[in-house]
């Protein structure tokens, strides 16, 4: 066997299971279960899914070493200290729970994609991302500053909407960023922003932008969207030549 689905039923507890020795993808979303200590999951599995549960730690849990995709969003997650992922993770998702910081966590170096999205995130610094993350979701946090964060290289895009994020110049993106969104923070000014290369895709939708005066936006944006902000005039910007718009 090497799916099996067992989403939305009432289970909750998983010990004492003796899951298939050769299970690849176990599938228990929206069930009940609290706890994931002294369970044996089955050493080929490569998908994990455990959302909407009632997950309160992941603390002393063993997890597959072979595992790659693990979904645990909407439980009541609150920390990631002591937190051992299995080293071949690619996918990660901790969207809906209740995490206010990563200082510490050490996420595998083969992570891909990282969900953190509605949690209770306030800070960035002194954080170690993966080298090679390519997806980063912190959408819908408390993220009130960016400066000092050291974003991975690889990083391709990311989604910081619905933040309390204030200003941006003190900021370090990706090289590799090409989609940038944040929509729904508190950002009033682009001065002195330092935008990658690279990047295509900007949403700053739902801020409190006035002016662009003594931006540089680069050469290699394809998708600019400034709605619902507080612009008064445009005279004097230099916008891309490849550049749609959208005010």
């Amino acid at each position: 066997m090497e799916y099996l689905y067992l989403n939305h039923n009432q289970i909750i507890s998983l010990n004492e299971i003796n899951f298939p020795l050769r299970l690849n993808r176990l599938y228990l979303n929206n069930n009940q279960i609290s706890s994931l200590i002294r369970v044996n999951f089955p050493i080929d599995l490569v998908e994990l899914n455990l959302n909407n549960n009632q997950i309160i730690s992941l603390i002393g849990i063993d997890f597959p070493i072979g595992l790659r995709e693990l979904y645990l969003g909407y439980n009541q997650i609150s920390s990631l200290d002591e937190v051992i992922f299995p080293r071949n993770l690619k996918n990660l998702d901790l969207d809906h729970n209740q995490i206010t910081f990563l200082i510490g966590v050490i996420f595998p170096i083969s992570l891909k994609t990282l969900h953190l999205r509605y949690n209770s995130i306030t800070s960035l610094s002194e954080i170690i991302f993966p080298i090679d993350l390519k997806l980063l979701y912190l959408n819908n946090n408390q993220i009130t500053s960016l400066a000092k964060v050291n974003f991975p290289k690889s990083l391709s895009k990311l989604n910081l909407d619905n933040n309390q994020i204030t200003f941006l110049d003190e900021v370090n993106f990706s090289v590799g960023l090409q989609k940038l969104f944040l929509n729904d923070n508190q950002i009033t000014s682009l001065v002195g922003v330092d935008f990658p290369e690279g990047l295509e895709i900007l949403f700053l939708n739902n801020n409190q932008i006035t002016s662009f005066d003594g931006v540089n936006f680069p050469v290699s944006l394809e998708y600019l969207s400034l709605k619902h902000n507080q612009i008064i005039s445009l005279v004097g910007v230099n916008f891309p030549v490849s550049l749609n718009i959208y005010i």
